[in-house]
């Protein structure tokens, strides 16, 4: 599948809460991230650093707020095709949620939040961080004309060097194996893909290009856009959950058993094995 319009996931950071918080830059590792959060946080004000939506019943926040983490910094959750939960890179993004929920720097309510919900704590300044798409830039602005917020790529784990992993959703488009015209229907890729077209498309969406060739600029005089496109040109597209067999259903599975570790249940390690043999038995 070719990603004709990209809409990216980068960190919102509510910029009053920052200055109030006394830190001067925004976080750009795991542990900057981490103690942004706790200068953020004063229950007694219902303000939280950061926010985290695991519903069941709409489950991407383990695309978008967990799975992120692991991306950022360049690493992986599938090895050779297959399922790759237990690795070291995702046991350490799961124990550094799990610290982050246990040190009670997540805004209660995790378990029944959807997407929607972290963007309407952040919209009403209660949350210092969130992890969400840009397409909301301008519904946040809407709703709250006063607010100042910024926004980063990913933070990475310490010591990462390489290219921010950038989640992402996108209008993608493909040629079924099956079918019977694929010099035609390549004839329409390459026509969407091409860079005149796609720079048009992308305007149209208020989304990012499929072709690294293509420049719209339809943000060019919009400072926060303009950041987001610097974040999506210097990172790297990464939703490894696109293509996968059932995949909301295999993020509820990793749901259940997050749930689980962040109750006290079970270690970060019980967690990613028995969502590893839940994943196994679709693929």
């Amino acid at each position: 599948m070719f990603p004709v319009a990209s809409f990216v996931y980068p960190i919102f950071i509510n910029e009053d809460l920052l200055k109030a918080a006394g830190i001067a830059k925004l976080p750009t590792t795991r542990a900057e991230f981490l103690e942004a959060a706790r200068k953020m946080t004063n229950p007694a004000k219902n303000q939280y650093g950061w926010v985290l939506p695991l519903s069941l019943q709409s489950p991407n926040g383990v695309q978008n707020d967990v799975m992120s983490w692991v991306w950022a910094s360049g690493k992986s959750m599938l090895k050779d095709g297959k399922p790759d939960l237990t690795n070291a890179e995702v046991i350490s993004a799961l124990k550094f949620i799990d610290s982050m929920y246990k040190e009670g720097l997540i805004s209660p309510g995790s378990f029944a939040k959807q997407e929607q919900d972290k963007v309407e704590e952040f919209v009403n300044g209660r949350i210092g961080m969130m992890v969400d798409t840009l397409a909301h830039i301008n519904m946040i602005r809407e709703r709250n004309p006063a607010l100042k917020f910024a926004v980063t790529a990913l933070p990475a784990a310490e010591g990462y060097t390489g290219r921010r992993g950038l989640p992402y959703a996108a209008w993608g488009i493909g040629i079924a194996e099956n079918s019977k015209h694929k010099a035609e229907a390549w004839k329409l890729v390459s026509y969407l893909m091409s860079p005149e077209v796609n720079s048009k498309l992308v305007s149209i969406a208020h989304a990012f290009p499929g072709n690294v060739k293509a420049k719209p600029d339809w943000f060019a005089n919009d400072a926060l856009f303009t950041k987001g496109f610097e974040i999506f040109q210097s990172g790297q597209l990464a939703n490894e959950f696109t293509g996968l067999p059932v995949a909301e259903e295999l993020m509820r599975m990793f749901d259940e058993e997050i749930q689980m570790m962040l109750e006290g249940k079970q270690t970060a390690e019980a967690a990613a094995a028995k969502a590893q043999g839940k994943w196994l038995a679709s693929f």
